[in-house]
């Protein structure tokens, strides 16, 4: 797996496959080849892509943060729960 993170504070914002083409450009990041994602708000600048991570237990985006290992994010806050239709 890789994951990309903010470079300032580890936080890991999103997780990929191995196989899975990821360019950190100096302006924005480009997932797959041929690209199906651009995220315009990570860059070479404020992000670093780490490769031959393991992927942590229930992983979301900013509940973890990688800095040599995983670590919980003490300042994860869990999305509510979406309700059920008729409840």
């Amino acid at each position: 797996m890789k994951t990309l993170i903010r470079t300032e504070t580890k936080v890991s914002l999103y997780l990929f496959a191995d196989s899975e083409t990821v360019d950190v450009q100096a302006d924005k990041v480009v997932v797959g080849d041929p690209e199906t994602l651009i995220i315009c708000d990570c860059n070479s600048s404020n992000s670093t892509l780490i490769e031959d991570v393991t992927e942590p237990t229930e992983w979301n985006g900013w509940k973890y943060l990688y800095d040599g290992g995983w670590q919980t994010n003490p300042d994860y806050v869990e999305p509510p729960a979406l309700e059920e239709e008729g409840e």
